[in-house]
C-alpha cells in the first residue's frame, strides 16, 4: 500500500541547501513511498485478511451460541412452570384433604389414627 506524505518544509535556513536529502527549503513537499514486490508484505496481508475473516466468522459463532443457550433457557424455564402449576395443585388438593380428615376427626366420625394413614 504506498504511503503519501505531504507537508512544507519552510523555515530559516543557513548555508548550502541539502538537496539531495530532500531538506532543502521549499513551499510543498510529496514524498511517496511503496513497495513493488515485496513477498513478505504479501504474506502478511494474507495473514491479516485470514484473521480478520476468522475474527468474524468467531463472532457470529459466538452469536448463534448465545442464541442457542437463550432458548434452552426458556423451554427449561417453560417445563419449570408447568411443573409449578401442577405442583401447586397437588398442594392444595392435599391441604384440602388434609381439612376434611381434620373436620372428621373433630366432629367424631373418625378416630385420631386416620390422620397418620398414608393416603391411598
Amino acid at each position: 500500500m504506498p504511503v503519501f506524505v505531504v507537508g512544507s518544509a519552510l523555515g530559516k535556513s543557513w548555508g548550502f541547501p541539502l538537496t539531495l536529502e530532500g531538506s532543502a527549503p521549499s513551499i510543498v513537499n510529496l514524498n511517496t513511498q511503496a513497495a513493488l514486490f515485496n513477498p513478505a508484505l504479501q504474506q502478511a496481508m494474507r495473514a491479516a485478511r485470514a484473521e480478520t475473516r476468522a475474527a468474524e466468522l468467531s463472532g457470529k459463532d459466538r452469536r448463534a451460541q448465545v442464541i442457542q443457550e437463550t432458548v434452552l433457557n426458556y423451554l427449561e424455564l417453560a417445563q419449570w412452570e408447568r411443573q409449578i402449576e401442577q405442583l401447586q395443585k397437588d398442594a392444595g388438593d392435599s391441604q384440602r384433604t388434609e381439612s376434611a380428615v381434620a373436620d372428621r376427626i373433630h366432629e367424631g366420625v373418625d378416630s385420631a389414627l386416620e390422620s397418620t394413614k398414608p393416603s391411598s
